[in-house]
């Protein structure tokens, strides 16, 4: 990567015109490499996934009341995806490719990372299923959103290491393949700028009006034959040095002289700030004033603490960063911009684990699937709004990444805590004992009972040692039902 002065003159960034013709050699065979991981992976999934519903199914069969389908939609859904990376991959390549002219395609970083996810999203989908089979509903839903999340991030990955390239020629058309394979196709007289920004190692390309056409980054192969064309037509390069001849810049002094950045020290100070006042709250919450206000107030409070971080990023987003300080930012970036701060993950990650497990000692969710379209829809609410303040520049995929893992991994905490505090008056009635089991798990015994709803559904909750003995003895139980949002049920069980 260049590092010092204008581009060309004198640095290693460039290639020799004449190494070209050795590079075009070897594209053929990369392109028949290219072939391999996309339907490998894609069978894998199907196979994966089929093997996963015919056991859920098998489940269902045997016992009529089990949740066992669950699996079978968290699979269906596995197997679609898989069966979409198959037909996108095998769409026809690039004549250019097949010519030995693209110069300007993905590393294998993509590829790795895309196998890596597609085999945590399919051990997370497998033990969604297995939860599934076992009749652990909550748990069955966490594990399913997060594999599903990696999942699709893989598919990406490895559609954008398949797909993504850039062919080029002398005269200076330019045809640019995007993740989907989606052909473009320009002059070099329609490129207006080229935005060279350091931070991310990422160019990009607008017309004379601004508006985007194609981006390409540094550490793609080949790039730099690329940017030496595009230097050769004349397209104006939009870089800045900084003080003393130090790492170029995309941002221009407009850019970083708003107000934001001007009291950056201040935004940074208050994110930590931040941070410490939604661990003292939620500590307190849950040991001082659970004493003082009810119990669905105090969670309601305890789920929503966090989310004051992202009414802060909305605040600040031309300062604030998700994902930390990118690998190439420059003395300039690091001073004008503050991240996240990382523990900030933890903590929401530490409330998600809170509410996983009191859903089960409080009140169990008797309609997951109508929970799961609530946490879903809280989940794109929080990222949509954070994308629309993002500035363009900052939209990179480990940024949005972050957002996305602190928005899902929030979602379930605030869905569970807002319909249990805007959940009509209980509802009372006789309990229907349908089974019990007991369990071991952690070295310790766990007691389930399973109740008829008023619905006829039967869902079955975990309850303290006196209730199931109070079951095993056909003693009077009731079922404590309240609705919420959505008509969400949450249901416990006493005397």
């Amino acid at each position: 990567m260049h590092t010092g002065g204008m581009p060309g003159e004198g640095t290693d960034l460039f290639m020799n015109r004449s190494s070209m013709n050795r590079i075009t050699m070897g594209l053929s065979d990369t392109a028949k490499k290219r072939e391999i991981a996309g339907p490998v992976t894609g069978i894998l999934i199907v196979l994966l996934a089929v093997l996963m519903m015919f056991g859920s199914f098998c489940v269902c069969v045997a016992d009529e009341q089990s949740v066992a389908y669950h699996g079978i939609i968290l699979n269906a859904a596995a197997l679609i995806t898989g069966i979409i990376t198959l037909v996108i991959w095998r769409r026809p390549v690039l004549k250019e490719e097949r010519q030995g002219e693209v110069l300007v395609k993905e590393t294998k970083v993509p590829l790795m990372l895309g196998c890596i996810f597609t085999a945590a999203g399919e051990c997370l989908l497998f033990a969604a299923s297995c939860m599934a089979i076992l009749d652990k509903t909550e748990s069955c839903y966490g594990f399913g959103v997060f594999g599903m999340a990696l999942l699709f991030f893989s598919c990406w990955m490895l559609l954008d290491y398949r797909h993504r390239r850039i062919a080029f020629d002398e005269n200076g058309n330019i045809t640019y393949s995007d993740f989907t394979g989606r052909l473009r196709s320009y002059h070099y007289s329609q490129i207006g700028r080229m935005r060279l920004w350091l931070p991310t190692g990422s160019v990009r390309l607008t017309d004379s009006r601004g508006k985007r056409l194609f981006s390409f980054e540094g550490n793609m192969k080949h790039s730099q034959e690329l940017l030496e064309h595009l230097l050769d037509w004349n397209v104006e390069l939009a870089v800045r040095p900084e003080e003393g001849g130090g790492v170029c810049s995309a941002f221009g002094a407009n850019e970083m002289d708003t107000a934001e950045h001007r009291h950056v020290k201040g935004i940074r100070l208050g994110a930590w700030a931040l941070l410490a006042v939604i661990a003292a709250g939620c500590v307190m919450s849950v040991t001082l004033l659970v004493r003082f206000m009810a119990l669905k107030y105090m969670l309601l409070l305890f789920a929503g603490l966090p989310l004051l971080m992202f009414f802060y990023y909305l605040l600040f987003p031309q300062v604030l960063i998700w994902s930390g300080m990118p690998r190439y930012a420059s003395e300039a970036f690091k001073r004008n911009h503050a991240a996240v701060p990382s523990a900030y993950l933890i903590l929401v990650w530490l409330v998600l684990l809170f509410f996983m497990t009191a859903s089960e000692s409080l009140f169990a969710v008797a309609d997951g699937w109508k929970m799961f379209g609530f946490s879903v829809l809280i989940a794109a609410v929080l990222v949509i709004s954070c994308l629309l303040r993002m500035p363009g520049v900052m939209r990179r995929a480990g940024n949005i990444a972050v957002l996305c893992v602190c928005a899902i991994s929030l979602c379930y905490s605030l869905a569970y805590s807002i319909d249990l505090a805007f959940s009509g008056p209980a509802e009372h009635y006789e309990a229907q004992i349908m089974g019990s089991r007991v369990g071991e798990e952690d070295g310790s015994t766990h007691y389930h009972v399973s109740v008829m709803l008023d619905d006829g559904k039967v869902l079955e909750l975990k309850v303290s040692d006196e209730i199931y003995e109070l079951a095993q003895s056909d003693a009077a139980l009731r079922v404590c039902q309240r609705s919420g949002v959505f008509g969400i049920r949450l249901v416990d069980l006493h005397k």
